[in-house]
């Protein structure tokens, strides 16, 4: 981030900007990051509790056609 600013053409102003908005940006990246693997683990468990549901129905619709057949 320094080098990058470092390399800048402008007044010191300028190159202060662009840190503070580096600095902001990368503590974006960060918390989006976070939320990011939040958002994950919670599509992982909702998809492995849907295919656990699924799995109840099928095997209730087996029954329940066993049970019709009699």
């Amino acid at each position: 981030d320094k080098l990058a600013v470092a390399s800048m053409t402008g007044d010191e102003v300028d190159k202060a900007m662009a840190e503070s908005t580096i600095k902001d940006l990368r503590a974006q990246i960060r918390l989006l990051e976070i939320e990011l693997a939040s958002v994950k683990q919670s599509r992982d468990t909702f998809q492995s509790e849907n295919a656990q549901l699924m799995k109840q129905v099928a095997m209730l619709q087996k029954k329940l056609k066993k049970y019709e057949e009699k």
